[in-house]
């Protein structure tokens, strides 16, 4: 266990790189930057969430928690000891933004090159590809505001934390590799309350599929388009969650975006288009089953959004879709049924299940995997669905799940394992140490 990490700021709890107008550090103490003006981070709280709980066993935040604050220009470094400097990630669509704030700080960089401190971008959340190949305008900025600072730091003075299984980075341009590390992370930082799925139970749905927000993710209209082609999304003993706060913002989406050749499947567009209502589970569940469809988003984000809601422990079977199907992320969405000790299959990048089995976790003999091999993602995509449907008919589910329940509590207890592993950011944020 780490219990003294220095992390180095120009101001007590601020963020160094962070572009934003207010920053709430610990005893409620704030800070005005005029760098910027974007969001309001709150730092203290993302760093300890991203990037300590790997080191410090937590309940709440009312307890301690091993953070030095050391102030740039002020405090001596000692390179004895453990010397970091962080940028927190934040929500999904300002990623692009990060290696822009780092980059832009050039008294920052060069503090921490004469100082062999690490700069670590704590992007845990969600795998980020830095490969022209997928990029977009803003990803296409990313990209090369990266390799600005790959020319300014070695990597051992800086690092892009990434949520990813792709040990190899074969989805990085291969100059770029040296300065990305993967991590699994969310066995880490989804704190799961200490609950187990029971097959000897009578449970009120066959199949549950929790698909998250759905504008804007044609991947997950996909698969209500399809279970509803393969007539099972609207029986009785099936429920689907989606994320739709605003109906009718979600609706107008629907019928003003037209289908294009980058959308996976054009006959989606079809189906749902016609009556876009229908399609739409206007529930946002929390992790105590409140609805919380018309909560304010603040409130929202302080709940444990990635927990595990009862509704999806009365089910036989979860089909997950994950939230990048096209890269090796592995979220919440995969570890609730490994923590709970549930069966379920997926739709994720191919190799997902060669990746678990090297954790631990053993899989149900009575579930055809060979969809995971697949790496053409519609191939893949239409083998997921093909393998769900006959798993929603087999005559005996409930049978197998009860037989094999010695998968289900080894998985569970995997889980407990995996997620007090602490090695692979030990090693990265001792690279540094003398």
């Amino acid at each position: 266990m780490i219990f003294d990490i220095n992390v180095w700021v120009e101001k007590y709890g601020v963020c160094p790189f962070r572009q934003s107008k207010t920053y709430q550090a610990p005893d409620t103490i704030k800070h005005f930057h005029t760098i910027n003006k974007q969001k309001t981070v709150n730092y203290d709280e993302k760093i300890r969430e991203q990037f300590f709980v790997y080191f410090a066993e937590y309940i709440d935040q009312e307890n301690v928690y091993p953070i030095n604050y050391r102030i740039i220009g002020v405090d001596t470094v000692d390179p004895n000891e453990i010397n970091v400097i962080l940028l927190p990630g934040d929500d999904t669509q300002f990623a692009h933004e990060l290696p822009g704030l780092v980059l832009s700080r050039t008294n920052i960089l060069k503090f921490a090159k004469e100082n062999n401190i690490l700069i670590l971008i704590t992007w845990l959340y969600e795998y980020h590809i830095m490969n022209k190949n997928w990029c977009s305008k803003n990803q296409d900025k990313m990209l090369k505001d990266f390799e600005e600072i790959t020319k300014i730091l070695p990597p051992n003075n800086f690092q892009f934390l990434i949520n990813s299984y792709d040990e190899n980075k074969t989805q990085h341009e291969e100059h770029l590799r040296p300065w990305i590390t993967h991590i699994n992370c969310f066995n880490k930082i989804s704190k799961f309350k200490e609950v187990l799925y029971d097959p000897y139970e009578k449970h009120t749905y066959k199949l549950i599929v929790p698909l998250g927000a759905i504008k804007n993710r044609w991947f997950r209209l996909d698969v209500l388009a399809s279970l509803h082609k393969k007539n099972i999304l609207w029986n009785d003993d099936v429920l689907y969650t989606s994320n739709a706060v605003d109906t009718n913002d979600v609706i107008t989406w629907f019928k003003e975006t037209p289908w294009q050749e980058n959308f996976p499947f054009k006959e989606t567009h079809d189906i749902i288009i016609k009556n876009p209502e229908k399609f739409i589970r206007h529930k946002i569940l929390g992790h105590d089953g409140i609805d919380i469809s018309n909560i304010s988003y603040n409130y929202l984000r302080n709940r444990l959004w990635y927990a595990i809601p009862p509704q999806f422990l009365d089910t036989k079977l979860l089909l997950v879709t994950e939230s990048r199907p096209h890269a090796p992320s592995i979220t919440e969405k995969v570890y609730r049924p490994l923590a709970t000790g549930q069966p379920f299959v997926w739709m994720a990048h191919h190799n997902l299940k060669p990746f678990l089995e090297s954790k631990g976790y053993k899989f149900y003999p009575w579930i055809d995997y060979s969809f995971d091999s697949i790496e053409d993602m519609r191939k893949r995509f239409l083998a997921v669905m093909e393998e769900v449907e006959r798993l929603y008919h087999l005559p005996d589910l409930a049978e197998k799940i009860i037989e094999y329940d010695n998968i289900n509590m080894h998985n569970a207890y995997m889980y407990r394992i995996n997620e007090k592993d602490i090695s692979d950011m030990y090693n990265l944020i001792m690279r540094n140490v003398k």
